[in-house]
């Protein structure tokens, strides 16, 4: 059976329907996928993302899509120096000769432009979608987890792909326990003068200007890391507002009233999402009130100011964080997407946590 890789430039409405269907079969019945709200595939591939070029290949076996990536060129994403490549949005079917011959013109492209490094996957860079979940699945996935099937990383082996940085999320069953644990630091930053603002005591627009300002900051020396314009980053947080509770989500305030650092933590609604099978309209609405009961809330994201770190604040944070986790009811955390050089923060729940799942970052 023939297999034929084509190459698109241009992505119009017949290709990306055909991107849609393939991506329909390949999680057909997989309770856990999280569909996608409808117009994102399109907003995705059109979306800049700081390349100077890019393609979509999609891979055909006797007239049958199996498989299609989007790559994207790029002089100011680097690694170590060399200018990078990255695969993705890629999904393919089980079917790893097509899946080979897909990566390896996904490849050869990169490289006949002057790339020196392919990474994947990712959709252009760290902000949106990118790594591989590689289980375990014993637990259900938690909203706004990587997701894909098992067979994806196998098959990027295969076509000779080796694992470039891993990761992981952790699971906290005694909130409690974990908060006891850093309210020692809690008690120190009050004393210095530190205090919290609910991003819900807030504009929400501007909580999002000042998590901006900070995050250029604090990320900067992060793997991989790019700057994004300051509305594209609001982009990635519309709609959160609808989610905050309490003070899980909140800014600190130094002793001289200078942002100091911040913490994003959200209900786990993966199964009220889920349940709205990628739609806005009234019923959608309906079936994720329906399904939006959760005892679990996920630690997204955290992050201290250069100038404010040494003095405890990470932890102090997570105290605050996992007291407001109780406050509002929850009873467990998922603590996301972890770097596993990340020793600080595998510290942050004084030891209570276990990891949920592993994820992995490719390159070429």
């Amino acid at each position: 059976m023939t297999i034929r890789v084509e190459g698109f430039e241009e992505v119009g409405a017949g290709v990306l329907g055909r991107m849609c269907r393939l991506r329909g079969a390949v999680y057909a019945g997989d309770r856990d996928y999280c569909p996608p709200e409808r117009g994102a595939l399109a907003r995705e591939v059109q979306r800049e993302a700081g390349a100077e070029e890019q393609r979509l290949f999609v891979a055909r076996r006797s007239g049958e899509d199996r498989a299609f990536a989007l790559v994207r060129r790029s002089s100011k994403l680097k690694f170590d120096g060399a200018s990078v490549a990255t695969i993705g949005p890629f999904e393919a079917k089980l079917d790893s000769e097509a899946t080979g011959e897909l990566l390896r013109a996904c490849v050869a492209w990169a490289l006949d432009g002057e790339s020196d490094v392919v990474i994947g996957p990712m959709n252009g860079d760290t902000w949106h979608r990118y790594r591989f979940n590689l289980g375990p699945r014993d637990d259900a996935a938690y909203l706004l987890e990587p997701y894909n099937p098992a067979y994806y990383p196998q098959m990027w082996a295969e076509a000779g792909f080796e694992m470039l940085q891993t990761y992981h999320s952790r699971r906290v069953d005694d909130l409690e326990g974990a908060a006891e644990s850093q309210r020692e630091r809690w008690d120190r930053a009050l004393s210095q003068g530190y205090e919290v603002v609910p991003m819900g005591d807030l504009r929400f627009e501007d909580a999002l200007d000042r998590v901006y300002d900070m995050v250029r900051v604090i990320f900067r020396d992060n793997f991989l890391y790019t700057p994004i314009p300051r509305e594209e980053f609001k982009a990635l947080y519309d709609g959160a507002e609808l989610l905050l509770r309490g003070k899980m989500s909140f800014l600190m305030v130094g002793p001289s009233g200078d942002d100091a650092g911040f913490a994003f933590v959200l209900p786990d609604y993966q199964r009220a999402v889920v349940a709205m099978k990628g739609r806005r309209d009234l019923w959608a609405k309906i079936k994720f009130a329906l399904n939006r009961c959760t005892d679990t809330a996920n630690f997204k994201t955290m992050g201290v100011m250069p100038e404010h770190r040494g003095r405890g604040l990470s932890s102090a944070i997570a105290y605050r964080c996992f007291r407001g986790m109780l406050d509002e009811g929850f009873r467990r955390t998922n603590i996301c997407l972890i770097h596993d050089g990340n020793v600080g923060s595998i510290k942050l729940d004084g030891g209570r946590g276990r990891v949920l799942r592993r994820y992995g970052l490719y390159r070429w």
